[in-house]
C-alpha cells in the first residue's frame, strides 16, 4: 500500500493563507479481498483580520472525485461494492484566540484526518 499526501502552502500576504492537500492510495489488501485506490483534495483560505481573529475558509474534495471500491473475495462470498461521496463541502468560520498573548497563524489547515470520508 503507498500513499501520498503533499500539501501546497502559500503566503499570499502577511494575513492571507491557502493551502492544497492532495490525498492519493493505491489499492490495499483487506482480509479478504481488496479496497481500492482513490485520489481527491481539498483547499483552505485563512485571512486574519488583527493578531486573534481569523476567517477560515475550508471547500473538501471540490472536484467530486472520491471514489472507491471495496471487493470481497472468498470461495462463500464474492461482493463489489463501489462508493462515491455525493458532493464537496464548504464551510466558513470565524476564530478567536483567547488567553493573555496573541499566537502566531498555524502554519497549515486542518482537514480532519484525510481518508475517505475524512
Amino acid at each position: 500500500v503507498f500513499t501520498f499526501s503533499p500539501k501546497l502552502k502559500w503566503d499570499v500576504t502577511p494575513n492571507d493563507f491557502v493551502q492544497l492537500d492532495v490525498f492519493a492510495s493505491t489499492r490495499s489488501p483487506t482480509a479478504q479481498g481488496y479496497t481500492s485506490g482513490y485520489v481527491y483534495s481539498d483547499i483552505g483560505y485563512r485571512h486574519r483580520f488583527g493578531q486573534r481573529l481569523s476567517l477560515v475558509a475550508q471547500w473538501l474534495d471540490p472536484t467530486n472525485g472520491l471514489r472507491f471500491t471495496t471487493v470481497t473475495d472468498t470461495s462463500t462470498l464474492k461482493q463489489r461494492t463501489s462508493s462515491h461521496y455525493l458532493g464537496s463541502f464548504l464551510s466558513l468560520g470565524l476564530t478567536y484566540d483567547l488567553g493573555g498573548t496573541a499566537k502566531p497563524a498555524p502554519k497549515e489547515i486542518d482537514f480532519g484526518g484525510g481518508g475517505p470520508g475524512h
